[in-house]
């Protein structure tokens, strides 16, 4: 699933890539590529809480990821969360 899931974002097809990413984190919780790429895809079709959510997941099977961390910042910015958004930087 998370390939399709992969190849479906890559493709722009958003919506789909979404539901492949929920489909492969239903096998297996502790694989946080695939909460990263359905987050991924959540921002895309703007729905920024479920991203943000996703990325929080994520950084609870890896906080030493960088890129998780500006991801979730980026995600609150956006959210209009400025002071959590700088922390997360």
């Amino acid at each position: 699933y998370y390939m399709t899931g992969l190849m479906e974002y890559k493709l722009g097809m958003d919506k789909e890539a979404q539901l492949h990413f929920g489909q492969a984190i239903k096998l297996d919780q502790s694989n946080k590529k695939y909460y990263v790429g359905r987050s991924d895809a959540y921002y895309r079709l703007a729905k920024l809480d479920e991203a943000l959510k996703d990325v929080q997941k994520a950084l609870t099977l890896d906080t030493t990821d960088a890129g998780l961390w500006k991801r979730e910042g980026l995600i609150k910015h956006q959210l209009g969360r400025y002071e959590e958004a700088v922390q997360a930087y």
